[in-house]
């Protein structure tokens, strides 16, 4: 309800109660809708049975109501009789079913509202027949065809109709002024001097009584002095009630016969009254747009020469066209007035001329001006004084008018409207209407009044009125200033209702507090944005408002604002609290939430700082597909950079397991604080009781449960600290970066601060202050518990020896294994590693390595794949003698996986210690070329070579020197490719075998890189060319001895393998073991043969064939050399002939895999024994060929 409109002098208050069963909520629904036909035009509304209030006599009017749920004017019952539209006149109950009960209902509001003259029952349904009968004259149905505006019109006829009867009863009784009927204050003191008065405040520098002198109205004693002032009072009262009904012209022309009569007889008070009333009524008609002429006594007394301007004019006579106007008329002498109010003369109609010719603004500020002098005036009387409260609402409404103008723009429609309706308005910065300085200087009125003595109503009233005037019009320190005295002076009130019984809070100054709050700048949220963290405040001067706040709210019993409030002081001003300060605030919360069951919250949204997931012992990891027990070689891996992906370890739980969270919390308090309750989603938790030391950040561990499996993401934790409501927090990871700016930036603030404080806390709205995290889960199905019953002995090991041993698995569960997979660590694995680290080790290096670092220790020999729930199984395992194993541990990783679904398995180790010795030592290999046959069988290898095809070149001996590192004898045995070498070594001896190996066929000139166990690509070696293309030999030729050799020792009951890794082969052992790219081959035609010795006779003429072959796969061309040589002194072309030459060309290139003979004919002089070499030279090369086996013969 706006008690200070300017029109609140034609405005009927209505009071709307609930009726019947209606719920609280659907009674302000339907109070809502009805309060949406609150202008009544008279022209709808029904004849009357009177004719003083009949709607006919004035069908322009309006009827303008103001809704009230509450009845708040009992402090100003006094005042009803002078100003009768502070009077609720109309009580309407309201209800959404009509019952046989419901005339009762009437009666009783007659009963409760004596005061009113107007009692009924509005019915709101969505039919008639929904609603049901009634023949009642006082109830009314609000349904789609009878509209709220309607019943409203109904009610309407009934109030003209009542206040017919309700002036009548004014008739005969003599109307008092406020003074005698319970006001005791005045607007200022009384002062005994006329002088004195006018010196001390008021800038009208003539007094009433010369106005009066020019009356012809002819009073001489104090009877008719009586009379005049009874008969004025009267019509002014009537003019007052036909204002409210709607009837502005009938009652501006009440308002001036009694503005007459109370003119003759004095009466300050009345008259300044009337004169405002008449303001009122001039303002209505020219909101309907209607034409109206000012009364010519009505006239006179604005224009009588003590009618200055209450509000000193602007020094600039342009500022305000007031100031032009007021002088003119202050200017002019005032013409007599007969007692009937005509005019006396040419003067007073020139007067009425120049009055109707000013603008409605300046006539309606000259009235004010002349009701405010009255008032001051009324001073001097000891009973028809102004009261403080009259006197300062009237001066409130005549300052919302001339605020209303100032913003904006002048008197048009938009301000019309809103003066009015109250429809909103458009603010314009340029404005012909009142200035600024004339609302503060009559503003100033109000300070003189001594507001201590009214009731804490009208004065919060009062107080708000001017700090919205204020705040309107840009004065945010004057509005701050109104609001603390506001709070001051209540403070100081509401001590003396001390000790009452009232359960509740006497007052709601809800928004009042939001205002003094947003006007001092405590609206910044500092916990929820980032610039208003950094936004400048006056934290001392915003702590003494908030305490301020909290003592009124203490005094009415507002114990919830008064929470929010210390909730705040300990949120946004810890900074400024001492110790002691918070402590005494901390237990204030607790006592006052616990007392008058007020729902707190925790005031520090930071507090979780940090919710992560502590990692268990034997988490589940994710598998891409279910692992089986299988020795499978790896699919190769191809390097691609564009797919490489960034490893991310998830956080897996199990349904229904425990597992632990680690909470990080703050507490920047001087008081410890108690942690009660927390709750994570979708978990159960078991702990729930913390203490937090005052000051300080702590970790607190907490076991938990996964009450259901999916993907979560932890936003946020409810906690219940102490006694507190439980409420959400954020985990807040660390503050937003802001620049600071140094100018001050313009925000916009919140019109409702309590409410939005309080919506940050306890929905934890901190986004826009700090950086929050997240912490993300995934909770897989129940998964399977595997236990192994028994552990393995230490174990004592031979390198190359093997022995078994078995495992029993139990599945604990009642979730089947169906995914297993082993996986085997033994104690070489770590220094392997770290030599592979070591990127200067040659590619062989690299190779053997890697092999040792993929060499199995520990051998699987079950193949079992599933274990049923609760069933129990053996696990067959054998374990591997490999060198510098002292410690072996088994990794079975299992888990259950849905067909399709993904699987998760968790790792069960199984420790086991077995100690390798060394059994054998490769110390020593050698290759030796066979150039002679030898036909005796007499030896194994000489027959297995003989066995065999091949001439004598293709095939050379391997010589093994194995060393017997045990401390007994053993036997040992190796074998090639069917021959087997034996032999018994006693310990720390060598033993030397012989193996016949053939020469290996390999393209020795297009070797391929040697391999990467790891799968490395794109290795580039750092050494020669020459030097890689050994090492690829090297590599390439040994990888072929040990595919086909093999080797076991035997010593007593035990037996194993001989590891033969170590043989390495120079440059001399890899020619021995080459098969020539070109091979050359040399006989003599029809000769025999001894031995290695072509015989031939001395004299005899021979042939010499040179077979070519070409092995390689490319053609050949070049040049044959034959060498012969002699073995005793003296040059051989004397002891040896031949026909031809001896270094010829090939005579076509020679394709790969064929042969080319030459035939050189040749006679020997002399006995003795001769060489016969041959060299193949290759063209456009440096690549020679040498005969491996040179021609011998033993000339005879």
């Amino acid at each position: 309800m706006d008690y200070h409109a300017y029109t609140a002098p034609a405005r009927v208050r209505a009071l709307l109660v609930p009726l019947g069963s209606l719920t609280n909520d659907r009674f302000h629904e339907l109070s809502q809708e009805l309060s949406q036909a609150f202008e009544v035009r008279l022209v709808d509304v029904t004849p009357t049975r009177t004719q003083q209030f009949n709607p006919q006599g004035f069908p322009s009017g309006r009827v303008f109501y103001e809704f009230s749920t509450s009845l708040d004017n009992q402090e100003s019952m006094f005042l009803h009789d002078f100003e009768p539209f502070r009077k609720t006149f109309v009580v309407i109950g309201i209800t959404d079913q009509i019952n046989s009960s419901i005339e009762d209902e009437i009666k009783q509001l007659k009963k409760i509202y004596k005061s009113s003259i107007v009692h009924c029952a509005v019915v709101f349904g969505e039919k008639q027949e929904q609603i049901g009968p009634t023949n009642s004259e006082n109830v009314f149905h609000c349904t789609k065809q009878s509209t709220p505006e309607t019943v409203m019109c109904d009610v309407t006829r009934q109030l003209l109709d009542e206040l017919s009867s309700y002036i009548s009863s004014y008739q005969h009784i003599t109307l008092r002024s406020p003074g005698t009927l319970g006001s005791n204050d005045r607007a200022k003191p009384m002062t005994s001097t006329k002088s004195k008065r006018i010196s001390s405040g008021s800038s009208i520098g003539l007094s009433l009584s010369s106005d009066l002198s020019s009356s012809k109205i002819t009073i001489k004693t104090p009877t008719e002095r009586r009379y005049a002032r009874v008969k004025g009072r009267q019509a002014k009262i009537l003019g007052n009630l036909l204002l409210l009904a709607g009837k502005y012209s009938d009652a501006l022309n009440e308002l001036t016969e009694a503005i007459v009569q109370l003119k003759a007889g004095n009466d300050y008070l009345w008259l300044g009254s009337a004169l405002e009333a008449a303001g009122v009524c001039i303002f209505m008609l020219t909101y309907l747009g209607m034409s109206y002429q000012i009364p010519h006594a009505l006239a006179s007394v604005i224009n009588s020469s003590s009618a200055a301007s209450v509000i000193s004019p602007s020094p600039t006579p342009t500022a305000s066209p007031r100031s032009s106007i007021a002088t003119t008329i202050n200017g002019s002498s005032p013409a007599p007035v007969h007692a009937n109010g005509s005019p006396n003369g040419s003067s007073t109609s020139r007067q009425s001329v120049e009055l109707e010719k000013i603008p409605v603004e300046d006539l309606l500020y000259k009235i004010m001006s002349k009701v405010f002098h009255l008032y001051e005036s009324s001073q001097n009387d000891s009973e028809d004084y102004v009261p403080n409260l009259v006197y300062c609402e009237s001066i409130l409404r005549f300052l919302r008018f001339m605020t209303v103008l100032n913003i904006g723009g002048g008197l048009n429609d938009q301000t019309r409207n809103h003066i009015v309706k109250g429809s909103a308005i458009t603010l314009h910065n340029q404005n012909d209407a009142f200035e600024k300085s004339d609302i503060l200087r009559l503003s100033q009125k109000i300070m003189t009044v001594q507001l201590k003595n009214m009731d804490v109503l009208s004065q919060t009233r009062i107080y708000t009125s001017m700090a919205s005037l204020y705040g309107a019009l840009g004065y945010e320190r004057k509005k701050s200033f109104m609001l603390r005295t506001l709070f001051v002076s209540l403070r100081t009130h509401l001590n003396g209702e001390r000790g009452t019984d009232i359960v509740g809070p006497i007052y709601d100054l809800e928004d009042v507090i939001n205002t003094v709050l947003s006007t001092y700048g405590i609206s910044l949220s500092t916990e929820s944005d980032i610039k208003d963290a950094f936004s400048p405040k006056w934290m001392q001067l915003h702590k003494s408002i908030i305490k301020l706040c909290i003592n009124v709210c203490q005094e009415i019993q507002d114990y919830k604002t008064v929470v929010a409030l210390q909730s705040m002081l300990l949120t946004r001003y810890l900074d400024a609290l001492t110790d002691n300060e918070q402590h005494r605030v901390f237990a204030e919360i607790q006592e006052v939430s616990h007392k008058h069951a007020v729902p707190t919250f925790y005031f520090d949204p930071f507090l979780l700082r940090g919710v992560y997931l502590v990692r268990p012992p034997n988490p589940p990891k994710k598998q891409t597909k279910t692992a089986l027990i299988n020795n499978k070689p790896a699919n190769p891996v191809i390097y691609n950079p564009y797919t490489k992906t960034e490893a991310v370890e998830k956080n897996y739980l199990v349904k229904g397991e425990l597992s632990e969270f680690l909470v990080v919390v703050q507490n920047p308090f001087a008081f410890p604080i108690t942690i009660n309750d927390i709750k994570i989603p979708n978990m159960d938790i078991f702990r729930n009781h913390f203490t937090v030391a005052p000051k300080s950040v702590q970790k607190i561990h907490i076991l938990t449960k996964p009450l259901k499996d999916g993907h979560f993401e932890i936003e946020s934790v409810t906690i219940r600290i102490n006694d507190f409501t439980s409420q959400p927090f954020r985990i807040a990871k660390s503050q937003k970066v802001k620049h600071v700016k140094k100018l001050k930036e313009k925000q916009e603030q919140t019109t409702n601060i309590l409410s939005a404080y309080m919506t940050n806390i306890n929905s934890s709205n901190i986004l826009d202050r700090v950086d929050t995290d997240t912490l993300t889960i995934d909770v897989i199905p129940a998964q399977p518990s595997l236990q192994v019953l028994n552990s393995p002995d230490p174990l004592m090991l031979l390198e190359g020896g093997t022995h078994r041993l078995s495992l029993i698995l139990k599945n604990n569960s009642p979730v089947s294994v169906n995914a297993l997979d082993f996986t085997v660590w033994d104690s070489t694995l770590d220094p392997l590693k770290k030599m592979l680290e070591d990127k200067s080790q040659p590619a062989t290096e690299v190779y053997e390595f890697e092999y040792y670092l993929y060499k199995k220790s520990l051998k699987i020999l079950s193949d079992f794949t599933e274990i049923e729930p609760f069933e129990e199984k053996t696990l067959e395992l054998e374990v591997q003698g490999k060198r510098g194993v002292k410690q072996i541990s088994l990794g079975i990783d299992y888990g259950h996986s849905e067909e399709g679904g993904d699987a998760f398995t968790r790792t069960l180790q199984v420790p086991i210690t077995a100690i390798v010795h060394s059994s054998t030592d490769l110390a020593d290999c050698d290759v030796v070329p066979l150039v002679q046959d030898i036909s005796s069988d007499k030896y194994d290898i000489w027959e297995y070579v003989n066995k065999n095809s091949g001439a004598i070149s293709d095939w050379c001996l391997f010589l093994l020197d194995i060393r017997n590192l045990w401390n007994k004898a053993m036997s040992i045995e190796v074998e090639y490719e069917g021959f087997k070498s034996s032999g018994f070594i006693v310990p720390m001896e060598t033993k030397r075998l012989v193996l016949p190996i053939k020469r290996i066929e390999l393209d020795y000139e297009n070797l391929k890189p040697i391999p990467s166990l790891s799968g490395k690509q794109y290795v580039v070696p750092k050494i020669s060319r020459a030097e890689d293309q050994y090492q690829r030999e090297m590599f390439w030729y040994r990888e072929e001895i040990l595919k086909r050799i093999k080797g076991t020792w035997r010593a007593g009951g035990i037996n194993g393998e001989l590891e033969l890794r170590a043989i390495r082969l120079a440059q001399k052992k890899l020619n021995v073991l080459k098969v020539d790219r070109v091979s050359i081959d040399i006989e003599v035609e029809n000769s025999e043969k001894t031995g290695v010795h072509h015989l031939v006779k001395t004299g005899d003429f021979v042939t010499v064939d040179v077979k070519i072959t070409n092995n390689s796969d490319r053609i050949i061309k070049g040049v044959i050399r034959n060498i012969p040589t002699a073995n005793s002194f003296g040059p051989v072309e004397r002891r040896l002939l031949f026909n031809g030459m001896l270094q010829q060309p090939l005579k076509k290139p020679l394709p790969p895999k064929e042969s080319y003979t030459l035939q050189i004919g040749a006679v020997v002089l002399e006995r003795g024994e001769y060489e016969w070499g041959v060299l193949l030279d290759e063209q456009d090369s440096d690549i020679q060929h040498v005969s491996r086996t040179p021609l011998r013969i033993r000339a005879l």
